[in-house]
């Protein structure tokens, strides 16, 4: 997992996508195997102004990358999988102006829902064996 901006504290920086990394860790298979290691980390420049990891993803161990188009502009909204709309308890950026939902609370389904779908999205994208 990785944001498209550096760490900023009141930003969509990685840290606001815990639970989804949190979740994601503890995925196993049948045999209780993990289906995946998590790595979440926000874009860092190298000296050219690239990113380190993203610059040579094709040459890492990396089988999946979960990009969260997050700077400002025309980008990708990511917000389904923000700490925010799982919990909203855990609080926001100051710039959300969107008042707390609790379909997450309201309907236990959701929750499941939304973890198949993950679990899922983990599979789908996993190269083949």
């Amino acid at each position: 997992m990785q944001s498209t901006i550096p760490p900023t504290e009141d930003d969509w920086s990685i840290a606001r996508f815990s639970l989804l990394h949190n979740y994601l860790a503890v995925l196993v298979d049948e045999a209780g195997e993990p289906l995946c290691q998590v790595v979440s980390r926000d874009r860092t420049s190298n000296e050219n102004g690239d990113d380190p990891s993203l610059s040579t993803l094709d040459r890492s161990q990396f089988d999946e990358l979960w990009l969260f188009a997050v700077d400002t502009g025309n980008g990708l909204s990511p917000h389904h999988f923000y700490d925010y709309n799982w919990d909203s308890e855990m609080g926001c950026s100051s710039f959300v102006d969107v008042p707390p939902g609790n379909n997450l609370k309201s309907k236990p389904d959701a929750i499941d829902d939304l973890k198949a779908y993950l679990r899922n999205l983990v599979l789908w994208l996993a190269p083949a064996d």
